[in-house]
């Protein structure tokens, strides 16, 4: 840890204890497999926070008329911004996961933060029912601290 710090010093990159390291690419095809592994196998997890802090919200590509079905991420209706969580949660905030197949309700405008009360969101996918079952865990463990 210290020859980290060391390290890190001697790049400019400050005393620390905290340091932000940029990649502008990510090799998700290799990454995401070898976290999977790691956490089955070892129990190892990626990232460990003792709480969230930030939510990939989502944000209109284009303007998005009423009846519009928003498409995958990457794709050409939305993008993803990173925001503080507890903001994200009052202004309810569509969470970019939960974007794709979702159904715009009233128009947005390109730039305009999406929040669920826009869209329809897929509620019967596999990836909605996973992010219900996350947040009532989150919610069950906050209020037991």
């Amino acid at each position: 840890k210290e020859r980290v710090r060391k390290d890190l010093g001697f790049y400019g990159m400050g005393e620390g204890p905290y340091y932000l390291l940029y990649r502008p690419y990510h090799l998700c095809s290799i990454e995401t497999p070898l976290s999977v592994a790691r956490a089955v196998l070892f129990n190892e997890p990626t990232l460990n926070a003792e709480q969230r802090v930030a939510e990939v919200v989502t944000v209109a590509k284009q303007n998005l008329d009423v009846g519009v079905t928003i498409g995958a991420i990457g794709g050409y209706h939305v993008l993803g911004r990173i925001y503080p969580l507890q903001e994200a949660r009052k202004k309810n905030l569509l969470p970019l996961g939960l974007a794709e197949g979702a159904r715009v309700k009233m128009r947005i405008a390109k730039g305009e933060y999406i929040s669920m009360d826009m869209v329809e969101p897929q509620t019967e996918s596999t990836v909605y029912q996973l992010w219900k079952l996350q947040e009532n865990l989150w919610q069950s463990e906050l209020k037991s601290k």
